[in-house]
């Protein structure tokens, strides 16, 4: 049987996840494949961070890994597939989503991705999606999926084009509750830890509700709702060994449980508001309107310059993918000077 990967470890690269720092994720994650080499969520979630970084190939082999160890997992075929889809491999990605589909036909971001393959065999009927309509007397059911931080747990419920107006979010220390006037959708949970409602927020995206639910304490939840605690009286708890599960993690495992707990919002203010002060000349302002560019651009656009600075050995950047993957990028002398390779 597969071993399960150390959870103070998993926590930790989800948190950077979810912060968006997938380099630090990556590394956790790569550590967490090594300890649990047979657990295919492991793979799973290395997959994911390696498309961040727009790394598709090496995606690619962590979720055929995934697929491997686990063939009846969505999850895994998905990833797959988004891979494919990444290195333009269309065909065999559309292959991939409706295999996940055939074993969770659920999730609505399925849909989107079959979208993107050209997948027109999907019914109004099956999709999800479908805007509800005013005489229907049924209630709409719409997915939803939750991620967490040490700080936070983020709830999105998978509703396209709903205004936040038509929407109503109450929040209490151990509940929420989201309701849609226009679909007479409804859904509330009592949580699995408590909550700090002042600090709360919920947003409407063209492709789904957000609600962000800052934790009072920093704890790892184990599920999403009170219902998952299997027994357990409180989440576990990093910052306070004196509460249970605090001291759930030997110090032997390379000190991940003793960690002292970093205020992540906190630290990202500070940091963007050093960098907004820092006035660099010559080549570090140069150097820092690159990566002002990069750190703001979407995959296509990182992509195109990851592309063509390397095939360029550095003498061409690009943000124009259509044309950057096309074809390779040729070195670019500059003026008063050639090219000459050297073989070793």
């Amino acid at each position: 049987m597969a071993s399960d990967p150390e959870p103070s470890l998993a926590s930790l690269a989800m948190e950077a996840f979810v912060d968006d720092d997938f380099a630090c994720a990556f590394e956790l994650y790569t550590k967490v494949v090594e300890a649990s080499p047979e657990n295919a969520s492991s793979w799973i979630h290395r997959s994911a961070t390696l498309l961040k970084l727009a790394r598709p190939t090496e995606a690619l082999e962590d979720a055929k890994q995934a697929v491997a160890l686990a063939p009846g997992n969505a999850k895994a075929h998905m990833r797959k597939g988004m891979a494919l889809f990444e290195l333009g491999r269309t065909n065999d990605a559309r292959q991939s989503f409706l295999k996940a589909r055939e074993l969770d036909p659920m999730p609505r971001q399925l849909l989107q991705w079959l979208g993107k393959c050209g997948e027109g065999e999907i019914s109004a009927s099956d999709d999800d999606e479908k805007k509800p309509d005013a005489s229907d007397t049924k209630p709409v059911t719409y997915a939803h999926q939750w991620y967490q931080s040490t700080t936070h747990v983020t709830l999105e419920i998978m509703a396209r084009n709903i205004d936040a107006k038509d929407c109503l979010f109450d929040v209490t220390k151990d509940s929420v509750s989201v309701k849609i006037a226009s679909s007479r959708f409804a859904l509330s949970l009592t949580l699995f830890g408590e909550i700090d409602p002042a600090r709360c927020t919920f947003s409407a995206a063209p492709s789904k509700l957000e609600c962000r639910l800052m934790k009072s304490e920093p704890v790892q939840w184990t599920g999403l709702t009170i219902g998952e605690r299997n027994g357990a009286t409180q989440p576990l708890n990093f910052s306070d060994p004196s509460k249970p599960g605090g001291d759930a993690y030997p110090s032997s495992k390379a000190g991940y449980a003793t960690k002292k707990i970093t205020d992540w919002d906190k630290l990202e203010s500070e940091l963007t508001k050093e960098e907004e002060e820092e006035k660099p000349e010559g080549d570090a302002a140069l150097n820092k309107l690159f990566r002002d560019i990069y750190g703001k651009a979407d995959e296509e656009t990182r992509r195109a310059m990851n592309k063509s600075f390397q095939e360029s050995g550095g003498t061409v950047l690009s943000t124009n993918w259509s044309e950057i993957g096309a074809k390779k990028t040729e070195v670019q002398a500059p003026t008063g000077m050639e090219e000459k390779r050297y073989e070793l």
